[in-house]
């Protein structure tokens, strides 16, 4: 009598538990389209030529949302990725047009069942249509390449009309810039409104269930101690086409403090030909071009993905054309356990410096979570 109670009752669960594995399976897909206005940010007087101006454009993005376990353990949450499409009239002679293709993350806030506010942050590359140029276009500070390095931020609040359809307004910081491969490159800095429109290819499906299921799960933290060996070529002047050689060194502790999120603190190494030519062109004699400094910061811990955030200090720096302090923004993959790979944008202040090539070999340890 009992068995057959039990099997009545797992006969009477199982499309529960078939509709519950689907949507824990399922892939949500959806096309957004956003057209923009917004201003120009002049963040210097290189590039005061530009302020004022207003540029317009429109935004077309797919993106999808995975629900399995896999990518929950990857982003400790399930937030929408995908890729967007972008073209902008700058309202600017100097500075153009621009067509961008882009990869982004979206992480999002629920708000009740029917309202929420997405964070979604890109990057991507740009095309640029009127570079510098010393005979048709000298004025133009802010870019020197066709192709641009772009980075976004986006804050949108948005509300569910229905299954299918999302509306929505954004307020976005974006950036282009070269990343001081080749000068003048000051960048475009502009902030734009949206109205966004979101629809999806079947009907949303609410997936604060599935990560309630996803979080009784737990993982182990990863502490790394980290070796690199990094290479950049950047040019010194925008009169000169030659470039020159950054090659350097470093190390890195890092401490996971949440499923996510790590803290680190390192040290680096490297020689700056480039300086040491800039400072021999200048009659500077007796100065070293090599240059170290220590640095602090954080990582977002994304599966195979990091993407780090760095403030250092030079603790030794004979040049005399940086300020004492700068700024890191890389991307790393991991190609196995112990060896990464990806890239590193350094700063001073708002001016990016060069970005590097780097190999990263990792030495691993685990504790509970």
């Amino acid at each position: 009598m009992q068995r057959a109670i039990n099997i009545r009752k797992f006969v009477l669960l199982l499309p529960c538990i078939i509709l519950y594995v689907f949507a824990m399976a399922q892939t949500q897909k959806r096309w957004t389209i956003a057209p923009s206005a917004g201003t120009i940010f002049a963040h210097s007087v290189d590039v005061e030529n530009t302020k004022g101006s207003t540029p317009i454009g429109i935004q077309l993005d797919y993106s999808w949302q995975h629900t399995d376990s896999n990518s929950f353990q990857t982003f400790s949450s399930l937030p929408f990725q995908g890729v967007s499409l972008s073209a902008f009239h700058f309202d600017n002679t100097i500075l153009g047009n621009g067509y961008t293709l882009a990869y982004y993350l979206e992480p999002q806030l629920r708000i009740g069942k029917r309202a929420g506010i997405a964070f979604p942050a890109a990057i991507g590359l740009s095309y640029l249509t009127n570079p510098y140029n010393p005979k048709t276009n000298a004025g133009n500070n802010s870019y020197s390449t066709h192709f641009i390095v772009y980075l976004g931020l986006s804050l949108q609040p948005y509300v569910q009309i229905n299954k299918n359809l999302q509306l929505g307004l954004s307020a976005s910081y974006r950036h282009v810039s070269n990343s001081g491969i080749k000068l003048p490159n000051r960048g475009v800095n502009w902030i734009t409104a949206e109205l966004t429109a979101r629809y999806f290819i079947k009907p949303q499906i609410d997936v604060q269930q599935i990560i309630k299921h996803h979080k009784q799960y737990k993982s182990k933290k990863q502490n790394r101690f980290d070796v690199c060996m990094f290479g950049a070529s950047r040019s010194i002047n925008s009169e000169s086409s030659a470039r020159y050689g950054v090659y350097g060194a470093g190390l890195l502790r890092s401490w996971q403090t949440g499923a996510t999120h790590a803290l680190t603190l390192g040290a680096e190494a490297y020689n700056d030909i480039g300086a040491g030519r800039r400072m021999k062109n200048d009659g500077i004699e007796g100065r070293s071009s090599i240059r170290s400094g220590l640095m602090f910061g954080h990582e977002f811990l994304w599966g195979k993905f990091r993407f780090s955030q760095q403030v250092g200090i030079y603790v030794f720096d004979q040049t005399p054309y940086y300020s004492s302090w700068y700024h890191r923004w890389g991307l790393l993959y991991g190609l196995n356990k112990h060896i990464s790979a990806g890239f590193v944008i350094k700063a001073h202040k708002h001016v990016a410096a060069f970005p590097d090539v780097r190999l990263v070999y990792s030495f691993l340890k685990y504790t509970k979570s």
